[in-house]
């Protein structure tokens, strides 16, 4: 199975340790290394974050399950690895970090830029067509509650996958 990041090695490792399973991991530099793998029959699987759509719509490739919590819309059948009995999972989410002790005029404008833009049309429309999804803002203490979720989450994982 092919992976590109340290989450997907740790959620391979993770099943493997919890159903005494075998998959051979296979670190690739990149999701499209990935689908080429896949596509040229050097992998019998992999993981990928956008790159296989593509492939699912020609009928190339077929989706085994999502690692996210939720199942995409772009493959609505497709199960989640929880939802397939596995606790496993990680979200794509990216942050913005400020200095600790930033003023809070500065905090309120700097969440007001950064919600600006990720509800703009032009990030909406770039979004959709790239990972045919949607953006969202969880605003500075939803950010801080998701990082402190995530971190449990990952210490969480890290303990599955030793």
């Amino acid at each position: 199975m092919g992976f590109d990041g340290g989450p997907q090695r740790l959620i391979m490792q993770s099943i493997n340790n919890t159903v005494g399973s075998q998959v051979e991991l296979v670190s690739n530099q990149s999701g499209a290394e990935i689908i080429k793998g896949l596509l040229g029959g050097q992998l019998d699987a992999g993981f990928s974050a956008g790159a296989h759509i593509q492939y699912l719509e020609s009928g190339d490739l077929k989706m085994l399950g999502v690692a996210t919590q939720a199942r995409h819309s772009y493959s609505p059948d497709t199960q989640t690895l929880v939802e397939q009995g596995y606790p496993f999972s990680v979200e794509p989410y990216f942050y913005l970090a400020a200095p600790a002790g930033l003023d809070a005029e500065a905090k309120t404008a700097l969440a007001k830029a950064i919600d600006d833009a990720i509800n703009s049309d032009a990030l909406d429309q770039l979004i959709e067509n790239v990972m045919q999804t949607k953006a969202s803002n969880l605003g500075p203490e939803g950010t801080e509650a998701k990082l402190n979720n995530s971190l449990a989450d990952a210490f969480n994982l890290i303990e599955a996958a030793k």
